[in-house]
């Protein structure tokens, strides 16, 4: 899954999807959330479409979707207004 530029999460979709894996298989309840809005306005449906994959993938028993909010005065703002981000 791809973020703003400029950004990284530390670890790729391929390695969240495998610790999602490994988690069921060893019999633990699985619970994952996004964050919409990550994927900027270019590359919403990109996002969108990757995070299904990587849900179904993981098959969790909870699914959380939270809304990307940039708020005034945050360096997430400042990093968008100076074009290091598009916001959402």
């Amino acid at each position: 899954m791809r973020c703003w530029s400029g950004w990284t999460k530390g670890h790729t979709a391929a390695q969240i999807i495998a610790a999602g894996q490994k988690a069921r298989r060893s019999g633990l309840q699985l619970s994952v959330t996004a964050i919409s809005g990550l994927g900027s306005r270019e590359l919403w449906r990109e996002h969108a479409v990757e995070t299904a994959q990587a849900f179904n993938a993981m098959n969790p028993e909870y699914i959380g979707l939270l809304t990307l909010m940039v708020e005034p005065g945050t360096p997430l703002e400042k990093m968008g207004a100076r074009g290091g981000a598009s916001m959402c």
